[in-house]
């Protein structure tokens, strides 16, 4: 209690002495005296005033210079604040170093900028990627990773743009070509996280597979080709047995239907494999009525084709490829769509961009398949794949260029009445008829 109240008794007593002085020796003398008493308390707290600065100076609290009195309180609220911080940047210190380091375990490089794209840290996987050393802490990041592709992104990003959040690098090393995964994530209002994963080995495992399939493509095309000439031979000779001559043209749709698959392997790797190449302004009205001309000239098409809409808009892209995605969709509706049907061709634009939709009066397909329409080898109707000559890959080949030139397909269909086909390219790769 005498501590807590010491200042306030302090006061009593010098009001207490003066009163005392003021009664034996009168006025004169008793404020004299209390202005001692005042001047001899000031001078003691000046004195802990100084001692305390001292010690916060210092910060050496493990001694109290006071340890009663009004002063050893301060000291002692002051050590218990002093005592919390330490602790609490222990703390603080020890969750930061367990990040650091289950960040630099990781197998993906991270880069954590600031608001005005200087790196703050990164980690182990970051800087054996980009060659980053501490000594780049501050430093730009588009000093650090040069490619026009990242700092369009970065910028992107920053202002906010729709836009893809991920590319793929391919970096130089003197030992071997490094290709990264480079995702950008904003958090913190203005501040981002750069992911970098390498996938170089998902590459080499496409260029595996992609010369697996060329390699074999090729050595089967050689004996199909053999065998089917000699079945054209065998075709021309006349015979009596309808045995023999059924097995001949069963061997000829085989060996032509082995031939279109070998086709579509070729052209689906080459779409997965490869960048999107030639770009250039895309006459699609006239590629369009090139392929209805066309089907509309095979002696077997028994189908009414009709181009219903048909937009002036050109579009950027690879015209090899789209017209190789429009020619899959357009054999499609005719191979699945009974002899009398009808099948429309739709080239307009709207709201989104540009839309190719083709209608066809076909048989239709159930709800549960569609999800699985572009998966490769993936048949509806196995059986009627086989009849029809189906290789099961247009689609994915469909898909994988909707995907390469930015576009959505969308299906419909009821079975029993029809399909309708949508391929939806975005406003950006619209443009004018040269």
């Amino acid at each position: 209690m005498w501590d807590k109240n010491h200042l306030l008794i302090s006061v009593v007593i010098m009001c207490m002495l003066s009163s005392l002085i003021f009664i034996t020796t009168g006025s004169y003398y008793a404020f004299g005296a209390l202005i001692l008493l005042l001047l001899i308390e000031l001078t003691r707290h000046l004195v802990q005033i100084k001692l305390l600065s001292n010690w916060l100076r210092n910060l050496k609290n493990e001694d109290l210079p006071v340890k009663n009195g009004v002063w050893g309180h301060i000291y002692a609220n002051i050590k218990k604040i002093v005592d919390e911080k330490k602790i609490s940047d222990r703390r603080f210190d020890r969750i930061v170093k367990n990040t650091k380091s289950a960040a630099n375990s990781l197998p993906a490089g991270l880069i954590f900028l600031n608001e005005k794209h200087e790196i703050i840290w990164a980690n182990q996987k970051a800087k054996s990627f980009f060659d980053i050393s501490d000594e780049d802490f501050g430093k730009k990041a588009t000093y650090v990773l040069r490619q026009p592709e990242f700092n369009q992104l970065l910028i992107s990003k920053t202002k906010k743009i729709e836009s893809e959040s991920q590319l793929t690098l391919r970096l130089k090393n003197p030992f071997n070509d490094l290709i990264l995964s480079i995702t950008v994530l904003s958090y913190d209002e203005k501040k981002f996280i750069i992911l970098a994963d390498d996938i170089s080995h998902l590459d080499r495992l496409q260029n595996s597979r992609s010369e697996f399939i060329a390699n074999v493509s090729h050595e089967l095309r050689t004996p199909l080709t053999v065998i089917h000439g000699f079945i054209e031979t065998l075709q021309e000779m006349k015979s009596d047995d309808d045995i023999l001559r059924n097995a001949i043209t069963l061997m000829s749709e085989q060996t032509i239907r082995m031939n279109r698959l070998i086709e579509d392997l070729l052209n689906l790797t080459q779409v997965e494999s490869q960048r999107l190449r030639n770009q250039e302004a895309v006459d699609v009205p006239s590629i369009l009525r090139s392929l209805v001309k066309d089907a509309q000239s095979f002696p077997e098409n028994q189908h009414e084709l009709l181009i219903m809409e048909c937009s002036p808009t050109w579009i950027t892209g690879n015209a090899e490829e789209l017209r190789s995605a429009f020619e899959n969709l357009i054999s499609n509706a005719i191979r699945y769509t009974p002899g009398g049907g009808t099948i429309k061709i739709r080239w307009y634009t709207n709201y989104q961009g540009v839309v190719f939709s083709i209608e066809d009066t076909g048989v239709g397909i159930n709800q549960i398949d569609i999800p699985r329409l572009t998966e490769r080898f993936y048949r509806v109707d196995k059986s009627r794949s086989r009849v029809t000559g189906g290789t099961g890959l247009g689609l994915a080949i469909v898909k994988h260029i909707a995907n390469r030139h930015q576009a959505e397909i969308i299906i419909k269909s009821k079975e029993g009445i029809g399909s309708i086909f949508s391929l939806i390219f975005p406003k950006e790769r619209c443009t004018r008829p040269e």
